[in-house]
């Protein structure tokens, strides 16, 4: 039987760094395998601060972070993770240059569609929470048609 620690735990990463083959989260001081975790929240920190150390873009290191995401959702499907958030894109990050917002959002989508069959197929479910009007038109067409394939894979599967 998997303990629970809590509901929410949240793991930081590093864009530079590659997830470890085993996803770990700190909790109370002390380490803890992903796989005793039922719920546990990614918050994507220093993409911006990568790619300036790389003297890149900050598109290039939003990219970088996508990775580091993809990483850390195929770990938590091989770890038994039940819920990943990611927390993705704060309302501070409307504060920054129209061009990086564009950027991030493009990055977003871009990773969603190219993901998007494989979330299906996988019977990964993708939430859109907050403030959801806000994104652009095209990713929330982007985020409603994978959870219509979900839906329609769920009443194959279980039908």
């Amino acid at each position: 039987q998997r303990r629970r620690a809590a509901t929410y735990i949240a793991a930081t990463y590093k864009p530079g760094r590659v997830v470890p083959s085993s996803l770990t989260v700190r909790w109370a001081g002390q380490a803890a395998p992903a796989s005793t975790m039922a719920h546990v929240a990614l918050i994507p920190d220093g993409n911006r601060r990568w790619a300036d150390a790389n003297s890149l873009p900050h598109a290039a290191g939003h990219m970088r972070g996508a990775e580091r995401v993809k990483e850390a959702v195929k770990v938590a499907v091989q770890e038994g993770v039940e819920v990943l958030t990611v927390y993705a894109f704060s309302t501070e990050n409307w504060k920054r240059d129209p061009s990086e917002v564009a950027a991030l959002w493009r990055v977003i989508e871009e990773n969603l569609r190219r993901e998007q069959q494989s979330f299906a197929k996988q019977r990964i479910r993708v939430v859109a929470v907050g403030e959801v009007e806000r994104l652009p038109a095209s990713l929330q067409e982007l985020i409603a048609d994978i959870d219509r394939a979900q839906a329609a894979v769920e009443v194959e599967l279980d039908g």
